[in-house]
């Protein structure tokens, strides 16, 4: 016989059920979702811990530019020890200069030790007045204007200290610091003979070098490179001349000036008019004759 007042009894496992099964559809549902999640989280934090290979490159090439003002780095470098290590040289060569770096990392480095070499090659950059050094593979090359007193010379002799083994250094782009006025002072006397001066290129230096030592005489040579010879201007033409007209001449002295010669002195025969005319009469192109002052021989004729 059914009993109307105890109805609600058959709702309470109805209750239980209901629970009980929005209880395992929410663990479902979140554990759908925590999958992928940690999943991801675990997949990015193998990547973080990866190695980035960093890409070869060939030729390897890294170059740094100054204009006196600011020290312009580029190409590329092995690592971000190495990275460290220039930006410290350059600051150090540089201290007065911005540093503007825009190396890469990247590996196909040349055999042997390119923190130094890049070191050498800013400490050489800082003598320059403007100048650029680059590292291609195992081949330095350095241009520019040298400051006074550095030549192609000097860099050379400090390569021989500075530049680490298994590197080659091309420094014939780097020019003498221009000097004004260009001069060369060559005198003979009964003694001997000097050539005090400038000269614009080795090869021109040396040739003034040979050409006194023909005089057979004690000789003093002096000679710098620099730039700052006129446009235009045969040096070797003018000096050979000056020396040929010395030679012809029992003493005397030749100045060359931004390309203007000027001769003084007595003449090895009794005529200087003779002297003068010889003189005027080979005059080379290019060469501008200053003041000549030329006088007869002292020699005492019967």
């Amino acid at each position: 016989m059914l009993q109307p007042g105890k109805w609600w009894i058959g709702l309470l496992p109805l209750a239980i059920m209901w629970i009980a099964a929005n209880c395992i559809k929410a663990y479902a549902v979140e554990r759908d979702i925590a999958t992928p999640v940690g999943a991801t989280v675990e997949s990015r934090a193998r990547l973080a811990q990866a190695d980035i290979i960093a890409p070869e490159v060939k030729p390897y090439v890294w170059s740094a530019q100054s204009d006196g003002r600011t020290i312009t780095l580029g190409g590329v470098v092995p690592d971000g020890t190495a990275k460290a290590a220039v930006l410290a040289a350059a600051a150090k060569a540089f201290p007065t200069a911005t540093v503007d770096d825009g190396t890469q990392i990247a590996r196909g480095a040349p055999q042997g030790d390119f923190e130094k070499v890049t070191r050498f090659a800013l400490d050489t950059l800082a003598q320059l007045v403007s100048g650029k050094a680059t590292l291609s593979d195992q081949t330095l090359s350095i241009e520019g204007i040298g400051q006074r007193e550095v030549t192609i010379e000097t860099i050379a002799r400090d390569a021989r200290a500075g530049l680490p083994s298994g590197f080659n250094l091309i420094v014939d782009g780097v020019v003498p610091a221009p000097v004004q006025p260009f001069t060369l002072r060559m005198e003979k006397t009964a003694g001997g003979i000097s050539a005090v001066g400038f000269a614009p290129t080795i090869p021109a230096r040396n040739a003034v070098i040979a050409a006194v030592r023909n005089f057979n005489l004690t000789t003093i040579v002096d000679l710098k490179l620099a730039s700052g010879l006129p446009t235009g201007v045969d040096y070797s033409a003018a000096i050979s001349y000056a020396l040929g007209q010395l030679a012809a001449m029992k003493t005397g002295v030749a100045v060359f000036t931004d390309g203007e010669l000027s001769i003084s002195g007595e003449a090895a025969d009794t005529s200087a008019e003779a002297a003068l005319a010889r003189l005027r009469s080979t005059v080379p192109a290019g060469v501008k004759l200053g003041v000549l002052d030329i006088k007869s021989s002292q020699v005492q004729t019967k």
